[in-house]
């Protein structure tokens, strides 16, 4: 029976049960951290009272992870109803073995008081009829005397474990009641974000006209981004026909290192929300209109910095009417290009580091905001730089 309560306890603290859990509160953690992020960021902009594509983004972003967070919560206060009805199982099966355990010793104790009261076990063993049955007689009252304390420690043990375990039941109680207020006010808050979303894009309807020039204009700076890449691509092919074979294999070990590192480059922010994702999107506001992105547009603070995602030389320093500075950066075969700068740190040919500063991100004077375009081509390939990203 101990044994059998010994395993239901193995059972329910087993490895599966404690990932799931630490799995949910790690994704809590990151999605409050997105939240924070993107908060911050709002915060910030909304000093500015005119609406922008930008800042509805940032909050239908923040829409998203409050309804993962519940979601999130949600599951959970289920894994704790799961946790607390297996605690109040497994503290009725030890309540159970204890009465069984004392019932038990109750009997032992009465069959040793009627067969052996004070000064009948010396007559129990001197009555044997020889020394090997006294020897005998001899160990099986010690025997039994060690069984009566290994009972009475038994007992003991158990009740510890039985307190254990009711102190851990009324922990996972708590705890579900604070899941469950938290849960609350983020159903608030979350109800707060979705009128404000409303009233933000009845703002940008109005400037559907406006909206439309926006986008025209950021398709020509898209375009000419584009044509700059190629260009740098159709250059570096005919560099490479001439390239020396030292410089050859130097690129594809530097090739090699980046594209090792995906999924684990540094962001080239200190904060950022991802607001355009890579691919095509429907515009947030115009109807029918869809939106082609050769990267991410990473949304952060004020005059933030930007750095270079991994080591490499500078091939391209520029701008034009509309896109300010451009700074492109060769790792290998590899190409990462930033833009919306409003000044930059470093010149072509400069060899830099990861995490070296490269200049700095403008921001909008109307709307406050904040936005890098990153792309990263391999060759004449446009990747998606979010599966190259660590996460921020």
């Amino acid at each position: 029976m101990r044994f059998l309560t010994f395993l239901f306890l193995i059972l329910m603290s087993g490895a599966g049960f404690a990932q799931q859990k630490d799995y949910i509160e790690k994704k809590r953690r990151e999605t409050l951290k997105d939240i924070e992020n993107t908060q911050s960021i709002l915060n910030e902009i909304s000093k500015n009272k005119n609406s922008s594509v930008e800042r509805l983004k940032l909050i239908e972003k923040q829409i998203t992870s409050r309804t993962s967070l519940l979601n999130n919560l949600s599951v959970e206060v289920e894994t704790k109803d799961k946790e607390i009805s297996e605690q109040q199982l497994l503290i009725s099966s030890i309540e159970n073995d204890v009465r069984v355990i004392k019932n038990l010793y109750a009997r032992l104790i009465f069959i040793a008081y009627k067969k052996h009261r004070k000064g009948n076990y010396i007559t129990y063993i001197l009555s044997a009829n020889n020394f090997g049955q006294a020897y005998k007689r001899l160990m099986y009252i010690r025997q039994y005397s060690y069984f009566r304390k290994k009972q009475l420690a038994t007992i003991e043990e158990i009740r510890q474990n039985l307190n254990i375990r009711k102190r851990e039941l009324e922990i996972s109680k708590t705890t579900k009641q604070s899941l469950l207020k938290e849960k609350e006010r983020e159903i608030v808050k979350l109800d707060s974000e979705k009128k404000t979303q409303d009233q933000e894009f009845k703002q940008l309807v109005k400037k559907e006209g406006q909206l439309k020039r926006d986008l025209a204009e950021k398709r020509k700076i898209a375009n000419k981004l584009q044509k700059e890449i190629e260009a740098l691509i159709r250059s570096e092919i005919a560099r490479k026909k001439t390239e020396v074979p030292k410089a050859r294999e130097e690129n594809r070990v530097i090739s090699g290192n980046f594209k090792e590192n995906r999924g684990r480059l540094p962001w080239p922010t200190d904060k950022g929300i991802i607001i355009n994702p890579f691919g095509e999107q429907n515009h947030p506001v115009l109807k029918g209109v869809v939106v082609q992105n050769n990267g991410i547009d990473i949304s952060t603070q004020s005059n933030a910095k930007v750095y270079s995602v991994f080591e490499g030389e500078v091939k391209r320093v520029f701008s034009f009417l509309g896109a300010n500075y451009t700074v492109i950066v060769r790792h290998g075969e590899y190409l990462t290009l930033y833009q919306n700068l409003s000044n930059v740190s470093v010149k072509v040919g400069d060899r830099i580091k990861a995490r070296q500063e490269i200049g700095s991100l403008f921001t909008e004077s109307n709307s406050r905001t904040s936005v890098l375009h990153l792309e990263i081509w391999e060759e004449s390939n446009k990747l998606n730089p979010e599966m190259w990203l660590s996460k921020n």
